[in-house]
């Protein structure tokens, strides 16, 4: 269900495994957030160096939206008993993925830093954003490949422009099926045989804990006639002295998927960025409020169809001066209003009407919500 007054999808929102998911993230958010100095007021520009003493926290969100070229704005001029006759579809498309971050709007560098880098690194790119024409005779369809590789560029920006020593970084991605996608080698008992060999993938080697919790090596392979044979279900759950006598396919698969490592296998960006020192976390299902980023796409939008003349040649002049026109002070107000959603999920309130109540007493830190007024008695 759409709530149209507010523009926001609930439906979902409230389902238990979400509502769990939504609990843990935003407190795990939260505790991090509070190890850090204060984020950036949207007036404070450029943003204030971290203190020499301690780190500042750089949060980049991540997602993709399409433009259409028949998007127009929703009401228009005209002469009186005149009808404003609409393009029936949407027509052609161009999807974005863009990063954003708090501290400098979208994720790039500037002339200076991109020439200064770009001898060290023939392949730096000097913005993480990409167009695609979508459709088979254009660019084709995003997946994880093209995914990746953009998040390999995205993340050699970041670490240019948010150096370590004075710089954590946390990536946020929604929960897309080509933003959760497991590496070719991924821990993944429904990918293995009960028995050796056959046409199962070889597994990364891993540690698994015993019942005593002693951590233990374990390849996913055994050498036999010079090559790597994968090794089945069967032989891994013995080796970790789990009886496999008189189980089927499907237990074993079971028993399997609940050893820890298996349970918390990453996925392919988690990995790629994990290894890199960064921070990710995937935001919980159907809560757009809680990433910035929509709000820049609802800005970037409202100025395109203000330019675009339902012509993909229009839409492609369009979009990236659309994007560039969005202030930094609007990405601050932007993740302003994410952390004022998080208050209020965290306070216990259900999605709807509730906490889009609550998110208007919070518009500014100096403003009291109602809860907070305290009625002095005029004097006698």
């Amino acid at each position: 269900m759409l709530d149209y007054s507010k523009g926001t999808y609930v439906d979902g929102h409230e389902r238990p495994d979400v509502v769990a998911y939504r609990e843990v993230y935003i407190q795990e958010l939260e505790t991090l957030q509070s190890r850090y100095p204060p984020p950036p007021e949207p007036d404070d520009l450029p943003c204030p160096p971290p203190p020499d003493d301690q780190k500042r926290l750089v949060i980049i969100d991540h997602d993709e939206s399409c433009f259409y070229a028949n998007e127009d704005e929703s009401r228009a001029w005209g002469e009186p008993g005149t009808h404003y006759i609409k393009p029936k579809g949407k027509g052609s498309s161009i999807m974005v993925s863009d990063f954003v971050d708090e501290l400098n709007g979208p994720l790039k560098l500037s002339d200076e830093e991109y020439v200064q880098h770009k001898t060290q690194n023939p392949d730096l790119v000097q913005e993480a954003r990409v167009l695609l024409e979508v459709g088979e005779n254009r660019d084709g369809y995003w997946d994880n490949t093209r995914f990746m590789a953009n998040v390999k560029v995205a993340a050699d920006i970041a670490e240019i422009k948010y150096p370590e020593a004075q710089y954590d970084i946390l990536w946020i991605f929604d929960n897309a099926p080509s933003h959760r996608k497991m590496a070719a080698d991924a821990l993944n008992a429904h990918k293995m045989n009960v028995r050796p060999g056959g046409k199962q993938s070889i597994l990364r080697d891993t540690v698994y804990s015993d019942k005593n919790g002693a951590a233990h090596e374990q390849k996913m392979y055994f050498v036999k006639g010079g090559g790597k044979v994968a090794k089945g279900m069967k032989m891994v759950l013995e080796e970790r002295g789990i009886t496999t006598q008189g189980l089927s396919q499907e237990k074993m698969a079971e028993l399997l998927s609940q050893q820890s490592d298996f349970a918390n296998e990453k996925t392919l960006v988690e990995r790629t960025l994990l290894d890199r020192g960064h921070m990710v976390k995937f935001s919980p299902k159907f809560h757009c409020e809680l990433q910035p980023v929509e709000l820049y796409w609802a800005a970037g939008k409202q100025r395109a169809r203000m330019s675009c003349n339902y012509s993909i040649v229009s839409l492609r002049k369009c979009i990236r001066p659309a994007l560039d026109a969005v202030k930094l002070a609007s990405f601050r107000k932007f993740y302003r209003k994410m952390r004022d959603y998080m208050k209020a999920y965290s306070q216990g309130l259900s999605a709807g009407h509730a906490v889009e109540e609550a998110v208007k007493q919070y518009k500014s830190h100096r403003t009291p919500s109602k809860t907070d007024v305290v009625l002095i008695p005029a004097p006698q």
